[in-house]
């Protein structure tokens, strides 16, 4: 033992030297940062409310989110109702962003409505004595009586609404279209459990489809690889019933993600139905460098026939019609985008900075520094992150062109 103990001294003692020599001795951890005396700035996503349902008897609470420009753009946003919100709203909040910000689809508020009792809530009926209480009536009646009116009451809301469920959510996805249709015009039904009570939906659609043959709207539906089988199997009847009997003016998908389970597919579907809803949506960069300002608006004019409500032209698509125009020192037809833009999102300090720049280059100085003045004032009220750039490019416009502050 005393050996032992010797030649691991020694083993030791030639190590030390070793890392000393080699440079690599063993610092004491750095210290951690000191944390700054400000508290931290918190990211929000949402804001939690509650509604004090009489239909339900129970307070309800609802995740909202609202686009980052809600507060200066004055527009109105189309609505997607979100089913089993409290689980789902955190990454569908990030697509809906993701995608809006690209472009490929509009801003959007989103309605998270969190569950208390899903199965009472989402199914229709009672089978061999579950769920105790049926409740979906009921829980239908609270969204479309209670729920979208006090959204569009407080807030600025289009009117074109999206229903989102998942499993025992997409049943009564499927369930609101066959009792409340027209409520929602597009429909994202995930893995529904269209088995229910002897595939009793798939029955009432077919009934729907007769009875109201001039029925449009949209619904994406989808099962997964990992479904059990009787969704699966249930899913595809249903898909053989819309190709078969959907009325014309109905548009409809269906997508067997084979590779996903039961809870991955939600994600993948989300996305790509958003997608699909929104075919016809995004401008490509060939296609706006075609384009002129007259075309880029009919297509919004397109799209507000198509959906059914006032489209204005996407800020995203002005801003790089203006950025293409600007790269090939068309500067006067960019200025007549930025204008556009300016006449149609005045709140927004962004577009007033970007036309004072355009204004600046073809020697426009007093244009300049009143849209300078402009995206300073704006930027001030609504915190804007780059208040200080717009700061500093008027104030630099004040002194090369010799301006008076007074």
């Amino acid at each position: 033992m005393k050996g032992t103990r010797y030649y691991t001294s020694v083993a030791l003692v030639v190590t030390a030297i070793f890392l000393i020599l080699t440079g690599r001795v063993f610092a004491a951890p750095t210290p951690l940062p000191t944390p700054p005396e400000e508290d931290p700035i918190n990211l929000e996503i949402g804001k939690l409310l509650e509604i004090d349902s009489k239909i339900l008897g129970e307070e309800r609470p609802i995740l909202v989110y609202t686009p980052d420009d809600y507060a200066s753009s004055g527009a109105a946003y189309p609505v997607l109702y979100l089913l089993d919100g409290d689980y789902h709203f955190h990454h569908v909040t990030g697509i809906v962003d993701f995608l809006s910000k690209l472009g490929r689809i509009p801003r959007m508020i989103v309605v998270g409505i969190h569950n208390i009792d899903r199965n009472r809530d989402f199914l229709p009926t009672r089978v061999n004595d579950f769920p105790p209480i049926a409740g979906a009536d009921k829980f239908m009646t609270f969204i479309r009586e209670e729920l979208v009116p006090f959204m569009d009451k407080n807030y600025r809301t289009a009117p074109y609404r999206i229903i989102c469920g998942h499993s025992y959510g997409g049943l009564f996805d499927i369930y609101f279209l066959v009792n409340s249709p027209g409520l929602f015009q597009a429909h994202i039904i995930i893995s529904p459990s269209v088995y229910w009570d002897n595939c009793l939906l798939l029955k009432k659609t077919r009934e729907l489809f007769k009875q109201t043959p001039g029925l449009k709207g949209f619904l994406y539906i989808t099962a997964a690889g990992g479904d059990k089988e009787a969704i699966r199997f249930a899913t595809k009847d249903f898909a053989g019933l819309l190709k078969k009997e959907a009325p014309k003016g109905f548009q409809w998908h269906y997508r067997f993600m084979e590779k996903e389970d039961h809870n991955s597919t939600f994600h993948r579907v989300f996305y790509d139905a958003l997608e699909t809803l929104y075919a016809e949506w995004p401008l490509s960069v060939d296609q706006l460098s075609r384009m002129s300002l007259r075309d880029i608006r009919e297509h919004y004019t397109k799209l507000t026939r198509k959906y059914g409500y006032e489209i204005p032209t996407a800020m995203q698509t002005l801003d790089r019609k203006e950025y293409l125009l600007r790269e090939k020192k068309k500067f006067e037809e960019a200025i007549d985008v930025l204008e556009f833009r300016v006449a149609a999102y005045p709140g927004s300090a962004a577009a007033h900075f970007k036309l004072g720049r355009l204004y600046e280059a073809v020697g426009k100085m007093d244009l300049a520094k009143k849209n300078f003045e402009k995206a300073v004032e704006l930027g001030e009220q609504v915190k804007d992150s780059r208040l200080s750039m717009y700061k500093e490019a008027l104030a630099l416009l004040l002194k090369k062109s010799e301006f008076n502050l007074d």
